[in-house]
C-alpha cells in the first residue's frame, strides 16, 4: 500500500479532514498535512493506518490515552477514529503539526553542542511529566557546572 498513499492527496477523511499534502509514510501508515478547526483553524498532521484487526483497538486505546496528556513540549492529539478511503479501511489520528522535526534535522546534520543543550530542558520536562517525576537540574545549571555557557 506504500506507493498508493500519495494518490489520496485531495481526498477528505471522515468528512472533515482534507488530505492537503503527503508528508511521508511506510507500508502500513501515511502522514498528511490537513486542517483542524477546533477551537481555531490551524494546520494539523493526520496519520492514516491500515486496519489490522489484531492491533487496531489497542492503537486507538493508546491514542485516547495520549490525547489526555497536556504539556507544552508534547504534540497534542486532537481527534482519532475510523474511516474508509476508496476500498481501504483505515483508522486515523489528527495531531498538532510541527513545522520542524528533529529527525528531519538529524538526517542532514548533527546538532551543535549548543543546540543539543537547548533541547535538554524541554526534553527533560516532557519526560518528567510523562513519568510523573520531579524535573532534573536544568541544562543551564549543567552547563555552568561543566564550565560552559
Amino acid at each position: 500500500m506504500h506507493e498508493a498513499w500519495a494518490r489520496w492527496e485531495g481526498q477528505v477523511v471522515d468528512g472533515k479532514f482534507p488530505l492537503r499534502q503527503y508528508l511521508g509514510g511506510s507500508p502500513r501508515s501515511a502522514v498528511f498535512l490537513t486542517e483542524y478547526d477546533r477551537p481555531e483553524h490551524r494546520n494539523a498532521a493526520i496519520t492514516l493506518v491500515a486496519v489490522d484487526s489484531a492491533t487496531t483497538e489497542l492503537q486507538l486505546f493508546r491514542w485516547k490515552l495520549g490525547a489526555e496528556l497536556s504539556h507544552p513540549h508534547l504534540i497534542r492529539i486532537f481527534e482519532m477514529g475510523r474511516a474508509q478511503l476508496s476500498d481501504s479501511e483505515l483508522f486515523y489520528v489528527v495531531m498538532e503539526y510541527a513545522e520542524e522535526n528533529l529527525s528531519d534535522v538529524l538526517r542532514h546534520r548533527a546538532l551543535t553542542p549548543a543546540e543539543a543543550c537547548d533541547m535538554l530542558d524541554p526534553a527533560a520536562d516532557a519526560l518528567a511529566y510523562l513519568h510523573g517525576e520531579r524535573p532534573r537540574p536544568r541544562s543551564s545549571e549543567t552547563r555552568e557546572h561543566h564550565g560552559r555557557q
